[in-house]
């Protein structure tokens, strides 16, 4: 099994969720929703929601619930992960 890097997310100004510079790894193989938001640009990161499940955090701190989905964000270049379209294809 593949993983990829993504950023995970926090939220900001207006409510918005922003990604930081906190990692975790995501399945090549997880299902996921691109999501057709602005933001995270400098890095060239595009917004997906995925199952919580699928997260394997890069650091020691683990996650309250593993339940429910979040966002993350991953290079625009990774994707598709699966056979889910683009960014670009929203």
């Amino acid at each position: 099994m593949s993983y990829t890097k993504c950023y995970l997310s926090e939220v900001g100004h207006n409510n918005f969720f922003y990604p930081t510079d906190s990692t975790a790894l995501i399945s090549n193989e997880c299902e996921y929703t691109v999501l057709p938001w602005v933001g995270g640009k400098s890095k060239r990161l595009t917004p997906i929601k995925i199952k919580k499940c699928y997260i394997v955090p890069l650091d020691l701190v683990s996650p309250e619930t593993i339940e429910g989905t979040t966002v993350v964000w991953v290079e625009e270049r990774l994707l598709p992960l699966s056979s889910v379209g683009r960014a670009s294809d929203c």
